[in-house]
């Protein structure tokens, strides 16, 4: 009996049977303290999404539709190119979420009650969120068009477009009326000009109304029969899978690199006792990290392509293949500043809030703020938006690409820094003897 006291005593001493429950602890504390208030901004933070209007008619009808528009819709408006591809540009750049096209011809359909239609560019290297709200506003800007033609302010602007045409009708009209009234009663003719003003005041007050008339009925008929068009930059897919591949991709990636990299920092600080040199363990390490990378991002690749079609193989796996090595780094980094297993702690909460950061479920301007100021800095966000630029095809990839390269480098240099100034001790104890190492 006392033997079994001892021997369960003995187990609640080790360390490691502590560590288990704070790394359970912390996992969930990790997704309902980052995940949940990723979503406090939403649906109202949608109004910031970027909507550009672009007017090709340039008329005095398009101009105040493109006004109306601007003031009425509940987005933020920007300045668009003129041009096909500045729109793309912008587009691919992310300067703005969707462009809106006022085509010419706009305002001659409208004076003459012709159909109208608008068109619509729209990206669709977006996450699911975006997509869904760039397909409800497209919604909401025909019933504003419609609403805004058949205005007030916008069907006496019609009338006054008509006038001209209207008012030589009465001249005519008028001319003849006062030529009959003379011819039928001679004596008039010396009371011509003012049977003349008389007959016109008469005839500008029924042409005012005539005017009205047809004008209400030329925006109601340009109306009845609105349509709309969207191209889309990038290949565009229906089924909503393909704005959530890049996060699945790079997510599974991130949290396999993430906790091989803490086993592999796990092993540096007891190999580094058996090499002799803690900076020679610590190359080993980074050459098991490329490796670990390399492995990772063919068998992540290869099982996409089993599921999915992807166009550019090989752009996708070497995105896939510098994020991994990305993420070893960070991780690396990370895991020899806490050393080893509890840096946990931190690596946790730092990957489930890239969930929210990277963008493809809460668009950058629908993030809180802490989200989309995270976004600009972590590996997930550039992962995911190099992936869905590459699946799209519409490239775009270099500045993703880049932070990524910077983000290994620095945190390589971080690490090494790490080793340089720490591990000093010259004989494993603690979490160094996790994973003993012998020669």
């Amino acid at each position: 009996m006392f033997i079994q006291k001892k021997e369960e005593k003995l187990w609640f001493k080790q360390k490691l049977n502590w560590i288990v429950m704070a790394i359970a602890a912390v996992v969930a504390l990790s997704f309902i303290w980052t995940l949940i208030p990723g979503f406090t901004k939403l649906p109202s933070n949608v109004d910031n999404m970027r909507v550009a209007i672009v007017d090709r008619d340039n008329k005095q009808i398009s101009q105040q539709m493109k006004k109306g528009l601007k003031d009425n819709l509940p987005f933020k408006n920007v300045t668009a190119a003129k041009t096909n591809k500045g729109i793309k540009r912008q587009i691919k750049n992310r300067d703005v979420s969707m462009v809106i096209i006022i085509p010419k011809g706009f305002s001659s359909n409208v004076q003459t009650g012709k159909p109208v239609h608008m068109k619509y560019y729209r990206g669709t290297a977006n996450g699911m969120i975006e997509t869904m709200a760039q397909k409800t506003a497209v919604s909401q800007i025909n019933s504003k068009v419609k609403e805004q033609i058949q205005s007030k302010t916008m069907t006496g602007m019609i009338a006054r477009q008509m006038q001209s045409e209207v008012a030589s009708q009465m001249q005519s009209k008028v001319q003849a009326q006062v030529k009959a009234k003379i011819a039928a009663n001679p004596q008039l003719a010396s009371h011509a000009s003012q049977i003349a003003q008389q007959a016109q005041n008469a005839a500008r007050a029924q042409a005012q109304k005539q005017v009205m008339a047809r004008a209400s009925a030329a925006a109601k008929s340009a109306t009845s029969q609105l349509s709309s068009r969207s191209e889309y930059v990038g290949t565009h897919h229906y089924n909503y899978k393909y704005q959530q591949t890049p996060m699945f991709f790079n997510m599974g990636q991130y949290l396999g690199m993430m906790l091989a990299s803490i086993v592999l920092v796990i092993l540096f600080t007891s190999a580094r006792f058996a090499v002799g040199n803690k900076f020679t363990a610590f190359m080993g390490m980074q050459v098991s990290g490329l490796l670990l990378a390399t492995v990772t991002s063919i068998v992540a690749s290869l099982a996409l392509l089993c599921v999915e079609p992807v166009n550019n193989f090989m752009s996708m796996f070497g995105i896939a293949w510098l994020f991994d090595v990305s993420v070893f780094e960070i991780s690396s980094m990370l895991g020899l500043l806490c050393g080893g297993l509890p840096s946990i702690i931190v690596q946790l909460p730092l990957f489930t809030s890239q969930v929210i950061a990277g963008g493809a479920i809460v668009p950058r301007f629908a993030m809180p703020s802490f989200y989309n100021w995270l976004s600009n800095y972590t590996l997930m966000y550039q992962g995911i938006q190099a992936i869905s630029n590459t699946m799209a095809g519409i490239g775009h990839t270099a500045p993703f690409i880049s932070s990524l390269v910077w983000i290994a480098i620095i945190s390589c240099v971080l690490g090494l820094i790490f080793v340089w100034s720490g591990y000093r001790s010259k004989e494993a104890k603690g979490l160094s003897k996790l994973i003993p190492v012998k020669n």
